[in-house]
């Protein structure tokens, strides 16, 4: 069963302590720096609504688990933890929306080409035809020039090479 950090957007999230580690400092001088923190990394948009009913089809999204009766609620609710969720699902959301403009402009492209494409079909198909009657018609007047020298009747034609 997979959980996504999304799953834990609008759900009412319980006041949970990190674990301390032995040697380590206390998230209270985390909480100290977060407004150096907060100069540090660019701001993101976060958007904290819950997930729509087209993500419930894949069935690992929140609203599928909300549905069965059960809430998710994360391990940890800590100041870093929470900075974390929102920054990946800032992450998430941002990269998700490159993907979709980098889909979309290709998608463009391939129609742009494809339209091309039957344009330039059309043209060559025309050029094509309008060789074929020109070709006819060279033949018919090499067909009349023959009949023209050959016939006896006039007097003699010399054609220069």
């Amino acid at each position: 069963m997979q959980f996504m950090v999304s799953d834990y957007i609008g759900s009412k999230l319980p006041n949970l302590q990190g674990i301390v580690v032995a040697g380590e400092a206390s998230e209270s001088d985390e909480e100290i720096n977060t407004s150096e923190l907060n100069h540090s990394m660019p701001t993101l948009r976060i958007d904290k609504a819950i997930p729509s009913s087209d993500n419930a089809s894949s069935g690992n999204t929140f609203s599928a688990f909300h549905q069965q009766g059960q809430i998710l609620q994360p391990k940890y609710n800590s100041l870093l933890h929470t900075k974390l969720r929102d920054r990946n699902i800032a992450f998430s959301r941002h990269l998700r929306e490159a993907l979709k403009h980098i889909y979309v402009s290709s998608t463009k492209n391939l129609i742009t080409n494809s339209q091309n494409l039957f344009k330039t079909q059309a043209a060559i198909q025309d050029v094509s035809h309008n060789m074929r009657l020109l070709t006819n018609d060279l033949f018919r007047i090499q067909d009349k020039i023959d009949i023209i020298t050959s016939c006896n009747i006039l007097p003699e034609i010399k054609l220069p090479n």
